[in-house]
């Protein structure tokens, strides 16, 4: 039997025998098990922005079409398709090398021309565990809870950059890694505010000196470390 993260209904038929583990917060990574996939692997390039875009609509299926207007724009209709055909190809060969002949991809699922990633429980992604401990992190801070510090840093230490950083010019990421990095931008001003509050302004000017370096227009953190070293100031 496989792990409960790993299965859906379609285990009774195929399972790759593996869960994956992928990192999109930063540069596009991907683990089968423990064993990361050598670059060299992916043959093509667009196999790895094919994952990148299913992976940042994970939570619809996509049309062919859809697919083929996003990664060959340029082509004509019979081209794009053909890409297609072998860009998805690539893909699955790269994340179940071992599936048998005829069987049904387990990670990119087909219904009709429609595509998507992922069965529902059987991919790890760092985003998708990053939002999960922000959500705990902000309700331990409600609750003023004694470990809301340290839970909101376990959060943010999954953010090892903005959301797909190789593909920083394609519109279809875009609008996710805006949202990404202003929930991570609020939750280190937050751990800021934390560490102020517990008497550590060091750490506040350390935290907030980080959230400029990404954006140095963030004004809450401005704010901030005004009054963390006007606290600093005082103590000396």
């Amino acid at each position: 039997s496989f792990p409960a993260i790993a299965a859906d209904e379609a285990t009774q038929r195929y399972h790759p025998g593996c869960t994956l583990r992928i990192q999109v917060l930063g540069r596009l990574r991907v683990w089968r098990g423990s064993e990361e996939v050598d670059p060299r692997a992916w043959q093509r390039k667009k196999a790895q922005q094919m994952l990148a875009l299913l992976l940042t609509n994970r939570h619809r299926w996509l049309q062919r079409e859809q697919i083929c207007d996003w990664l060959w724009s340029d082509d004509g209709e019979a081209d794009a398709e053909t890409q297609f055909k072998v860009t998805l190809n690539a893909l699955n060969a790269v994340l179940e090398p071992a599936r048998p002949p005829r069987t049904p991809p387990f990670y990119v699922r087909r219904q009709g021309g429609a595509y998507r990633c992922c069965p529902p429980d059987g991919v790890w992604i760092d985003v998708v565990e990053f939002e999960e401990r922000l959500a705990t992190a902000r309700k331990r801070v409600a609750a003023t809870s004694p470990d809301a510090h340290e839970q909101l840093a376990m959060a943010l230490s999954l953010y090892q950059g903005d959301y797909l950083g190789d593909y920083l010019y394609e519109d279809w990421a875009r609008e996710e890694r805006d949202r990404l990095a202003n929930r991570y931008l609020e939750a280190a001003t937050l751990l800021a505010e934390l560490a102020l509050a517990r008497g550590q302004p060091a750490e506040a000017i350390r935290f907030c000196e980080g959230v400029l370096a990404r954006d140095p227009c963030w004004e809450d953190a401005y704010r901030l470390l005004m009054r963390a070293y006007a606290r600093q100031g005082n103590r000396r």
